[in-house]
């Protein structure tokens, strides 16, 4: 099963991939006009730096009220590196 689960995985990434490429190549190429593009693009990375400081803070927030691993009341020093590293198995490398 795990054969399959990784070829989907690839499948949708290169998907993905290729949407992103063909809206953005389109989008450009249908504004006439170059000073519009460049404020399309101000206006997007305006966009994304507000969004992604909005989720920080509410990753922040949720993670300061619900506090997890709390409750794990672990030693790291008491851990078998051994143990950790047979669980975890060796990295694979990427095609």
């Amino acid at each position: 099963m795990k054969p399959l689960c990784d070829a989907f995985i690839r499948l949708i990434t290169l998907v993905i991939t290729l949407i992103i490429f063909c809206t953005v190549v389109s989008g450009i190429a249908g504004v006439q006009d170059i000073k519009k593009v460049g404020r399309v693009g101000g206006k997007t990375l305006l966009y994304f730096e507000a969004v992604s400081t909005f989720a920080l803070f509410i990753g922040l927030t949720v993670g300061i009220i619900v506090k997890p691993g709390a409750g794990f009341n672990i030693d790291p020093a008491s851990l078998d590196p051994k143990a950790i590293a047979d669980f975890a198995g060796k990295p694979r490398r990427r095609a």
